[in-house]
């Protein structure tokens, strides 16, 4: 019987309720069937803002089979709006938690984004701390368009390997828009965008400390890092976010108390 994950609506983004024990269990059901593959995309807020602000990339987000809280803001938000979900399933440690409960299994995990000397770290870093976790390879791709000549017989090199898993961490919206045009060419099980995940565990980028992640302050430590390439990012885009959820949230009570009357 398969895994029931409920979906609560954060502006267009339709964000799963499930926490990192639910969402392995259904990477163990998508791991043994005969379908796929299946994709799987870690939210957080510039994720659903700019998904609110382009119709084409909220479809790209929408075609996903799964949709994971990975920031904060968006437990929060689906709290208010009546969700279940009571933790983020942030990309880095999801990866890890896989990682951790296919080790030894034979799963076979395929590596694609971020650059080859971040991919060496990451894999040098897997082989540490997940010893038999098996990579089956990993490639950095080009920056900039997709050219489906390259893309393709890097897919073909993933197929060949015989990979289950597939990471991907191109940043967001290009890993996304990665995945839902190049999902049909794909033999793996599952296909998931983790984001700065492969930095994160390569130890390439340093991630802020849990009480900041926990408060919702991750956005704060990471412009301290990164301030020329992200201050666009969390300046811009955060306050549609605040604008566009408030309204929404005024609707969804002002709908519940029509309701109760």
């Amino acid at each position: 019987m398969g895994v029931e994950t409920k979906k609560i609506q954060i502006l267009q983004t339709e964000v799963s309720q499930v926490d990192y024990a639910a969402a392995v269990k259904l990477f163990r059901q998508w791991v043994g069937s005969a379908e796929g593959p299946r994709t799987v995309i870690a939210a957080n807020v510039h994720l659903v803002t700019e998904a609110a602000l382009h119709a084409d990339y909220a479809a790209t987000v929408d075609d996903a089979d799964l949709v994971v809280p990975d920031g904060m803001p968006l437990v929060w938000a689906s709290r208010l709006l009546g969700g279940s979900v009571r933790e983020r399933c942030y990309g880095p440690t999801l990866m890890e938690k896989t990682l951790d409960a296919f080790q030894g299994s034979g799963a076979t995990h395929y590596l694609y984004g971020a650059t080859p000397a971040t991919l060496e770290k990451l894999e040098q870093q897997i082989k540490i701390r997940w010893p038999d976790a098996v990579i089956a390879g990993s490639v950095s791709p080009p920056f900039g368009d997709f050219n489906d000549s390259v893309e393709l017989g890097n897919i073909e090199k993933i197929n060949a390997s015989g990979a289950e898993f597939v990471w991907v961490g191109m940043g967001c919206p290009k890993q996304e828009r990665w995945m839902q045009h190049y999902r049909r060419h794909l033999n793996a099980k599952v296909v998931l965008a983790v984001g700065a995940a492969f930095d994160f565990i390569a130890g390439t980028v340093s991630q802020s400390p849990p009480l900041m992640q926990n408060s919702g302050l991750e956005w704060l430590y990471r412009l301290a890092m990164e301030p020329r390439r992200l201050w666009k990012r969390y300046f811009l885009r955060n306050p549609y976010f605040i604008a566009m959820f408030a309204t929404q949230y005024i609707r969804h009570i002002f709908g519940k108390s029509q309701a109760n009357q």
